[in-house]
């Protein structure tokens, strides 16, 4: 309810990355001259959304193997809260993709090597 209620209508975001702007949880980014640097993530949108998905991030990484997998490949390279907003990220980007098209989500099956 909390996302239908702060989002309204998905149609005023141009793309997912604009609602994730929206939401605050994109990289900063300092330029000086001809180099970039990446900084935390912005909190400067909405924070009840921002909010919300880092608490949904906790079963998302439970229910489904591929987020669980992406969420352990970040941690282990940057850490348990950069691996947390990854995954609010990538859950936002498919609430969008989803609401957009009207359509349920069905996450694709893991092709596992043995």
């Amino acid at each position: 309810m909390l996302l239908r209620y702060e989002i309204d209508d998905i149609e005023r975001f141009a793309s997912a990355k604009k609602l994730c702007s929206y939401v605050g949880i994109v990289p900063s980014i300092y330029s000086s001259g001809a180099k970039t640097y990446h900084g935390r993530i912005t909190k400067e949108g909405n924070r009840w959304l921002r909010w919300a998905l880092t608490e949904a991030v906790h079963k998302a990484i439970i229910s489904s193997p591929s987020l669980r997998s992406y969420y352990n490949r970040i941690k282990h390279k940057k850490g348990a809260n950069a691996a947390t907003m990854a995954i609010a990220r990538k859950l936002l980007e498919i609430i969008y993709k989803v609401w957009e098209e009207k359509r349920p989500y069905y996450e694709k099956e893991l092709a596992y090597t043995v």
